[in-house]
C-alpha cells in the first residue's frame, strides 16, 4: 500500500474525535512531501517541507492550552505570530484532504447532515473534518467576510462545534478612508481581544518582529511575481498554485520570509541561465485548481504546451506593513486584494496581467458554489473580449470530484488551444 494510501486509511478509520494518534499524523503529512521526485524545483519541496514542518507542530499541541489558531484565507495572521500562536487556514485543510481522495466522504457525511450542495465544498469540508475528528481543538478562530459570502457561516459553526470564540472581520467593499478606518479599528479590537483570551498583553514588539517577516516575503513575492513575466517561463502554473495557500499560513513567520526569498532567487538564477520551461501558449488561470487527483493541469502544461504563466488569485498588490501605523497598515493589505470590493478592482487587475504576462488565453475556472466566482463570468468574459484573447469558462468543482470527468476538459481545453493558434 502506497504512503498516501496509508494515510487515507488511517485517516478515515480514525475511532475517537480529536484522537489522532502521532504515528497517524506522521504518515499523512509525510505522504505530503515525499518522495522527493514529484516536486520540479527545489523551492517547491522546501514550501512542503516548511509546511509539512508548521503541521507538525499544529497537530502535537493538545489541550486547552493549545497554540492552534484557525484562520480564513485572507485573515491577517500577523496577529496570529505576534501571540506566539499558529496559524492554519482551513480552506488548505479541505485541499489537503481532496489531494488524499477523503473529500468526496467527507462532503457525503455533510450531505447527511442536510448542508446544501450550492454552498462551497472548502466550506463543507472543513466542517466534515471538525465532524470526523480530524481536528484539534483550537485557541479561537480569525476569518475575514472576503472573498467567501459563507465564511461567516461555516466558521461560525466549527466554532460552535468546538465550543470556541470566533473572531470575525467584516472587510469593507470600500477601500477610502473610511473603509480603511473601520476595518483598522477592527483588527485592533481583535488584537487586544485574542491577548486578553490567551491571558497575555498584546506586543507590539512581537508584532514588529512579524511585520518584518511578512514584509521580506512580500518583496519576494513581487520578484517572484516579475520573473513569472518571462518568456519562456521559469516555472510550471501547477507550481505556483501554491503560492496563495502558503502565504495565507506562514506571512508573518520566519519560515515564510525564507521559503520565498529561496523560491526568488531560484527563478533568478533560472533566468540567468536562460531556463525555461516550452510554451506554446502563455495561460492566465483564474481561481484556483482542482486539488483531487486528476492531471488536466500537468497534461495541459507538458502535453499541449499551454503554460499557466499567472493565476490572478496570487497577485501581490499591498505595500510594506509599517509598524508606526500596525491597524491601519494590515487594514490597507486587506484591502488591496483585487478580489475585494466592486468587480472592476478585479477586471482591471485581470486586463493588467494580460497585457503584462503577454497572455494568449484565459481560463476561468468557476467554482461550483463560489458566488463572486460564478457571477462575475459575464463581466469576466467581455472584460477578456476587449484585449482580443479567447477565454475558457469551466464549470466545476475545486474539492469535490464526484462530478468530475478528465475527459470533457481535455477535449474542452484542446479545443481552447485551437482557438489561440488561430488568433
Amino acid at each position: 500500500m502506497s504512503l498516501k494510501n496509508q494515510a487515507r486509511s488511517i485517516l478515515l478509520r480514525n475511532p475517537k474525535p480529536g484522537k489522532i494518534s502521532r504515528g497517524a499524523l506522521i504518515t499523512y503529512l509525510q505522504a505530503a512531501v515525499t518522495p522527493a521526485s514529484r516536486f520540479s524545483t527545489r523551492s517547491e519541496k522546501k514550501l512542503s517541507l516548511v509546511g509539512y514542518r508548521h503541521a507538525m507542530k499544529f497537530f502535537r499541541e493538545r489541550g486547552e492550552g493549545g497554540k492552534q489558531v484557525f484562520t480564513s484565507l485572507f485573515a491577517p495572521i500577523e496577529l496570529v505570530y505576534a501571540l506566539d500562536l499558529l496559524p492554519f487556514p482551513l480552506e488548505a485543510m479541505s485541499g489537503a484532504a481532496a489531494s488524499f481522495d477523503i473529500a468526496d466522504r467527507l462532503l457525503q457525511k455533510t450531505d447527511e447532515e442536510w448542508h446544501s450542495a450550492d454552498i462551497c465544498s472548502f466550506h463543507r469540508t472543513f466542517i466534515g473534518i471538525s465532524r470526523f475528528g480530524l481536528l484539534p481543538s483550537p485557541r479561537f478562530l480569525l476569518a475575514t467576510s472576503h472573498c467567501c459570502d459563507g465564511t461567516m457561516k461555516s466558521f461560525s459553526e466549527v466554532a460552535g462545534y468546538f465550543s470556541k470564540p470566533l473572531f470575525f472581520i467584516h472587510t469593507p467593499q470600500r477601500s477610502d478612508r473610511g473603509g480603511v478606518g473601520y476595518l483598522a479599528d477592527q483588527i485592533r479590537t481583535c488584537a487586544e481581544d485574542a491577548a486578553s483570551l490567551t491571558n497575555k498583553r498584546f506586543s507590539m514588539q512581537k508584532l514588529e518582529t512579524a511585520f518584518e517577516y511578512s514584509n521580506r516575503a512580500r518583496r519576494a513575492l513581487v520578484e517572484i511575481e516579475e520573473l513569472r513575466k518571462n518568456h519562456p517561463p521559469l516555472i510550471w502554473g501547477s507550481d505556483g498554485f501554491g503560492f496563495v495557500l502558503a502565504w495565507a499560513t506562514f506571512l508573518g513567520s520566519r519560515g515564510g520570509a525564507g521559503v520565498f526569498e529561496r523560491y526568488m532567487n531560484e527563478l533568478k538564477r533560472k533566468k540567468e541561465k536562460a531556463y525555461g520551461k516550452p510554451a506554446k501558449k502563455r495561460v492566465l488561470w483564474l481561481h484556483l485548481k482542482p486539488y483531487f487527483s486528476n492531471t488536466i493541469i500537468d497534461w495541459m502544461e507538458k502535453e499541449l504546451g499551454a503554460v499557466i504563466v499567472f493565476e490572478d488569485i496570487n497577485s501581490v498588490r499591498w505595500e510594506d506593513l509599517d509598524i508606526g501605523r500596525p491597524w491601519e497598515s494590515l487594514a490597507r493589505k486587506l484591502l488591496s486584494h483585487p478580489w475585494v470590493g466592486p468587480i472592476g478592482n478585479r477586471l482591471k487587475n485581470i486586463k493588467r496581467i494580460i497585457e503584462e504576462y503577454r497572455i494568449d488565453g484565459v481560463i476561468n475556472f468557476t467554482h461550483w458554489g463560489c458566488r463572486q466566482s460564478n457571477a462575475a463570468e459575464r463581466l469576466i468574459r467581455d472584460a477578456v473580449s476587449e484585449s482580443g484573447i479567447p477565454l475558457l469558462t469551466i464549470d466545476g468543482d475545486l474539492v469535490d470530484s464526484r462530478n468530475y470527468s478528465e475527459g470533457q476538459f481535455k477535449t474542452r481545453i484542446e479545443a481552447f488551444m485551437e482557438l489561440m493558434e488561430g488568433c
